[in-house]
């Protein structure tokens, strides 16, 4: 146990003595690693070998989630609202329910309806949304529009 304790502490000094130069190169980032003239790399640090700059397209977005309001409607086959159904709202990665995740859940109110927000990857454009009935539609697959899930569950088709 000794022992390891002297190699990390031996292994650490080494790797911060190793950043004291600037590598050996008058460029602080790779010559290859962009075509000439693509972006400029503006002000990079030479002496902080432990800073990671990472270049890309300046519209990339770098966001990888976005805010997703829900608003789900239930009501009978006559059209009557159904309060307190749950409502719970999947992500689109699988088919499969056990290998969904849960992103929202909820229960509708007097008038059948349920409002929430989630957080979805920006690479999915669909949400599983399942109320818990019987006897009528209870389950699809919606797409996201606007950042918008809205939909109605129960009435006959």
């Amino acid at each position: 146990m000794r022992n390891r304790g002297i190699w990390m502490i031996l292994g650490t000094v080494m790797a911060v003595a190793g950043c004291a130069g600037s590598g050996g190169s008058d460029l602080p980032y790779e010559a290859d690693a962009y075509p000439d003239g693509w972006i400029n790399p503006g002000d990079v640090p030479t002496q902080a070998c432990l800073s990671q700059n990472v270049w890309a397209h300046p519209d990339f977005d770098w966001l990888m989630i976005r805010p997703l309001e829900i608003q789900i409607t239930v009501v009978h086959l006559d059209g009557e609202p159904w309060p307190e159904v749950v409502v719970s709202v999947f992500d689109d990665a699988s088919d499969l329910p056990g290998n969904q995740t849960l992103l929202a859940e909820g229960m509708t109110d007097a008038d059948g309806l349920w409002t929430g927000t989630a957080v979805l990857p920006t690479d999915q454009a669909a949400v599983n949304v399942v109320v818990n009935i019987m006897g009528a539609k209870n389950r699809d697959r919606l797409p996201v529009a606007d950042g918008r899930v809205i939909a109605e569950f129960g009435r006959g088709e």
